[in-house]
This record gives C-alpha cells, structure tokens and sequence, in this order.
C-alpha cells in the first residue's frame, strides 16, 4: 500500500506541473484551470499526509512486533507444554512480510491465532456447550450427577424421572505467557463455566447463573534447573496426568458428565505445588493444598466440627475445623517400550482432621493418609488407549467423585478415619481421526465400618448394624440410615468432530451411564438404588 500512495502521489505531482506549463502561454488567467490546479494540489496535500501517518503506524507495530518472543507451538493445544518437560524457549525476532504477514527472520510465516501484548503470549480457549440430560431417577441436578445421593426407594422423586438441557457447561479461558529471560518462564491460566449456583439462579425464566472458577493460577519454570512452580487453584497433583506432571495435561475421564464417574479420584482447589524434572521421562512433585473434611453418621452434639460459612462465603454452607493443609506427593516416569510411551504415576497423601469436645474441652486430631496411582498405555498406538488408577487410604472420600465421607462421628465426640478404596478403568478407541469411542468401568467402596454406642445403647458412626432401614424401600418413610458403603458405575460413549477448520471446530457426543449405590447393612435388610443416565452434548470451539 505505501508504494502505491508514493506512485500515485508521482503522479499527480507530473500531473500537476504538466498543467501548470500548458495552461501558462494558452490562458494565464484562466480560472477554470486555476480552480483544476488548486484541487490537484489539495489532493496532493492529502495524500502527503496519508503516507506520514501511514509509516508512524508501520513503524510503531514493527517496534511492538519486535518485543514478541514467538513459541513455535500448535495454537490449537493451550495446554503449552508436552511430557512434563520445559518448554523450548527459542528468541525469534519478527517482523512484517511484503504482505504484511508475521514472519521470522528466514521467511517462515508465524501463526497469528495467538495474540502478542507488550512481549506477551496470549491465548483465548473454551468452548460454547448445550447438553441434554435425562436420569431415570430424579435428583434435581444439573450436568454434575451427585453419585452418592442417588436416591433409595423411600424419596419419592427417586420414583421420577428427570429430564433437562443446560448450557452452563460451556467454558472460557484465557493463558497469558511471557519470559523474563531464555531460562525463567511465566504463566497464568483462568478457566471458567457457569455450573455456579447463586440462591438468585433458578430456572423459572431467566436461569442467571453466575460464573464459578474452575482453574485460576500462574506458573514459573526455570529450565535451568528443571523446576517448575505453580500458586492458585488448579487440579489436585493427585490427579492422573497424560504426561508428566505439567498443568493443563490431566487426563479427566472423557464422559460428558461434569461429576465424571465412580472410581475416578481428583480434586480442584487452591494449592503451592513444585515439581521437578529428573530427567526427559522422570519427573517428582509436592503440593500443599486446601483442606476440608466430608462427615458421616450422627452427631451427638457434644462435637464442634463444623462452622457456618462467614464473610465471603455462602452461609448455608459449612466449612470443617481443619488447622493444617493437605499434603501430597507424587512420582511419574515414562518409559519408551517400542514404539510406545507409557506414563505411570504413583502418589501419597497425609491429612489431618480437626474437631473440639464441647463437653470435655479436649480438642482432637486425627490423621488421614492415603496412596495410589495410575497407569495409561497406548495399546495399539494412534488407535487404542488403556489407563488404570487406584487409591486408597484411610479419611479420603472427599477426593472420590462420589463424595463419600473422609470421617465418622463417634458417640463420644470423636472422629474416625474412614477407610476406603476407589477403582477406575477406562479405554479409548480413536475409530478415525474424528471419532472416539470410550468406556470407564469404576468402583469406590468403604470398607469396614466405623461405629460406636453411646451409654444408653444410641448407635452412631458409619455401618452401624443397629441403623435402621426397615423404610428404606417405603416411600415417604424416614427409618433409612442413608448411608452409602459403595458406589459402582459403568459409562460408554463417543465424541465426534463433525468439523474442523480455520473457524473452529464443531464436535458432538452421545453418553450412558449406569449406576449402582448400595449402603450398609442394617436393621430391615441392605437398601440399594440404581440410575441409569443419558446424556448429549454439543461444543463449538472457536479457538
């Protein structure tokens, strides 16, 4: 463009003083021709003007341009970093091509689908959702299933069926990079949706549901010395990981339920994690992260455990006594066995459970603790994937998508660790590049029950054999313990691209969910409920 305004302004300059010449010996004081010349040389003026503003815009765009560190990565993967390792941070000066595209020094054309700010990386993602959801058994819930309160036969909308469509699974988010220098890189990431639940948010006419934080943390990486640190709410480390141990590469089941399945394990909340890598395949990390107890069995009334929430949070919520954070630790390694790579993780917990006897004035302590991991290998590489992961401990059923109770509530006031065991087994077939197949088959189980008696024979903690359930099955009565002492669920389903382009891409799935819940043993027998879901999503992605 700036060579054509400096030709055409040649131009009409030769133009210009061509006339002037003529018009001289012919009519001097012509002043039709006067009026011809005066307009050629206002035209002339403009365009003298076009071209100064235009090089002060070229030139403060190629001076910005300039700052931009580029990271040759695929733009459609925000997820950044591969197997755990650091990223290759390679300085590549750019600048404009004679089409005015972004390119480096040798002539290679840079993706603009990032936007670049003040030496800045930034990198929108997300996605636009409506799914459909029918559950045999009613639960007033929306796409997150709550597996552990599938009703029994005593709650009358248990014997209803439940049918809806939502939006509020759609998501954004927003990963903005920089570096400090070739070995200090820095990170933030925000994701969010809308499966928030203000006490203004109803369904009646205008849903108004408001956002809710999934992910919202910043991270440094020295590649120097193979570290890598992250502060603010992100996945559990405990979470089962693709590779290594990098944020944005957890490997959540792929069911269209925002609740995932029975068995799977993990958790979202404010954490200090470093992670360090040994080596290419190896790679070691420990977080401390943000404690809270889920309680079962009846209270007594002599234990403080629990508080209503105060300032900044929902009052009709509770908040457990915890006085030390959750710490967990994790090791993964992944070796090459032919043509494939195989990811193994194994990982511990400790956590500590808080609670004051109101009777004695005693305050108590005690200890949860648990480990696990998970396995994922490509059976039949590009086309078939297989994972494991197991965990178990004692006070940890708040990590389980089921939502079990970590402790007991003694007759005493105390509390007890519950002991349990969480199973997930998955498979993914990539039937074409487009198309995915896959089934989870998961299990959480309490195992032996804790409970007490109280002095005149009052049964409390969990599995009590003196509960009774002689209701359970009964609708509208209230003699069902309620308790849950294993969750088991199988889920298959697919997912596919009906479009893939430069403006995005289109995807839908199809999923069915069958679940069992059974509680312990009581008076009246062992009561038992199952659900069986059906779900249907539609994504746009448009980055």
């Amino acid at each position: 463009m700036h060579s054509r305004l400096k030709s055409l302004a040649l131009t009409l300059c030769a133009s210009s003083a061509l006339a002037s010449f003529l018009a001289a010996p012919v009519h001097a004081q012509d002043a039709a021709m006067a009026a011809k010349i005066e307009k050629l040389e206002a035209q002339l003026r403009k365009l003298e003007h076009q071209l100064a503003v235009q090089d002060r815009r070229e030139r403060a765009t190629a001076a910005e341009v300039h700052k931009v560190t580029v990271h040759p990565v695929n733009p459609r993967e925000h997820a950044g970093r591969v197997g755990g390792a650091s990223p290759a941070h390679n300085y590549v000066p750019v600048e404009f091509g004679p089409d005015h595209s972004l390119r480096a020094p040798d002539g290679t054309l840079i993706s603009t689908d990032k936007i670049y700010y003040k030496g800045l990386t930034i990198t929108p993602g997300g996605f636009f959702e409506l799914d459909g959801i029918f559950r045999s058994r009613n639960q007033a819930s929306d796409l997150n299933t709550s597996w552990g309160a599938i009703p029994y036969g005593n709650v009358a909308t248990g014997h209803t069926n439940e049918y809806r469509l939502t939006e509020r699974h759609s998501r954004f988010s927003l990963l903005v990079e920089g570096d400090i220098n070739k070995d200090i890189h820095l990170g933030g990431y925000v994701e969010m949706d809308w499966l928030g639940a203000a006490q203004s948010a109803n369904l009646n006419q205008t849903d108004s549901f408001q956002p809710r934080i999934r992910n919202m943390y910043a991270t440094v990486d020295f590649k120097e010395y193979g570290l890598h640190g992250l502060f603010g709410q992100s996945w559990s480390l405990m979470t089962l990981n693709a590779h290594g141990m990098s944020p944005r590469k957890e490997q959540p089941p792929m069911v269209i339920d925002a609740q995932y399945v029975p068995g799977f394990n993990f958790a979202r909340q404010p954490q200090l994690r470093l992670v360090k890598d040994l080596g290419k395949d190896l790679f070691i990390g420990v977080s401390m992260e943000n404690p809270q107890t889920t309680f079962g069995g009846n209270d007594p009334g002599n234990i403080a455990y629990n508080i209503t929430g105060g300032s900044g949070f929902n009052n009709v919520n509770k908040l457990s006594l915890n006085n030390i954070p959750d710490f967990i630790g994790k090791v993964a390694w992944e070796p090459v066995l032919g043509d494939r790579q195989i990811h193994i993780e194994g990982f511990g917990i400790y956590r500590n459970f808080y609670s004051y006897n109101t009777a004695t004035g005693v305050k108590s302590n005690v200890t949860g603790w648990g480990g696990g991991g998970g396995i994922i290998v490509p059976a039949i590489p590009k086309t078939l994937d297989l994972q494991f992961s197991g965990f178990a401990g004692r006070g940890i059923g708040r990590y389980g998508a089921s939502g079990l109770p970590d402790v007991a509530i003694q007759a005493n006031g105390t509390l007890t660790a519950n002991p349990e065991v969480m199973l997930l087994a998955g498979a993914i077939l990539h039937a074409t590049p487009t198309l995915d197949f896959y089934v989870y088959a998961g299990q959480e189980q309490q195992l032996s029950p804790r409970y007490s008696f109280s002095s005149n024979g009052t049964p409390y903690g969990i599995g009590n054999p003196l509960y009774n359930n002689s209701g359970c099955n009964i609708v509208g009565s209230s003699l069902c313990s309620n308790q849950t002492s294993s969750m088991r669920s199988l889920a298959a389903g697919f997912w596919d691209n009906f479009y893939s382009g430069s403006f995005g891409r289109l995807q839908g799935g199809v999923q069915y969910s069958y679940t069992q819940r059974t509680g312990y043993a009581g008076i009246g027998g062992t009561p038992k409920a199952d659900t069986s879901i059906i779900m249907t999503s539609l994504r746009y992605y448009p980055f």
